[in-house]
């Protein structure tokens, strides 16, 4: 039962990046590559905050904006007519790669003697603190898929298959 407890437990924290592809692919039909990039960009700059002594709810913070960062640019780009959405996220993820090798200064961090978000329910029990992420995980991936379902959601949905009609709007 511990094989199949420990199995979901490293599965669920990859529930959000799979949405967030599945939203770019399939709602907003952009082929956007950069979703790769900015997701190891986000662990990289939490890894490096956490490790110069930041709160981690700071280093948290910190590793949201520079993905909200990494939207705005990629956004900026894909705009331009004369560049494909295609080659925009193939160019930011490769410009991603190396930003994350130099924010983090080489390839791998060690953060196994650091507080992280979650180091006060690993201390008590490895079996709560795998359950405190997965319940995190379930209700960011459950919450984003209540918005696509929305009004909101549907105006992101119109976007992927006419893009003309939602200018109007």
């Amino acid at each position: 039962m511990n094989f199949i407890f420990g199995i979901l437990a490293q599965l669920i924290p990859f529930f959000p990046i799979a949405f967030a592809i599945r939203v770019s692919y399939s709602i907003l039909r952009a082929t956007d590559l950069s979703l790769d990039g900015s997701f190891v960009l986000g662990a990289a700059v939490f890894a490096k905050l956490t490790l110069l002594g930041f709160s981690p709810i700071f280093a948290f913070l910190g590793s949201v904006f520079s993905g909200f960062c990494v939207g705005c640019f990629v956004s900026f780009i894909q705009r331009n007519k004369n560049i494909d959405s295609l080659f925009a996220g193939i160019l930011v993820l490769f410009i991603l790669t190396s930003l994350n090798l130099i924010i983090m200064g080489k390839p791998n961090l060690n953060l196994l003697n650091t507080h992280t978000l979650f180091s006060k329910f690993f201390d008590k029990s490895d079996d709560l603190g795998w359950i405190s992420i997965s319940i995190v995980c379930l209700l960011i991936t459950s919450v984003s898929f209540f918005i696509i379902r929305s009004k909101f959601g549907l105006i992101l949905r119109g976007v992927g298959d006419n893009e003309q009609l939602i200018q109007k709007i």
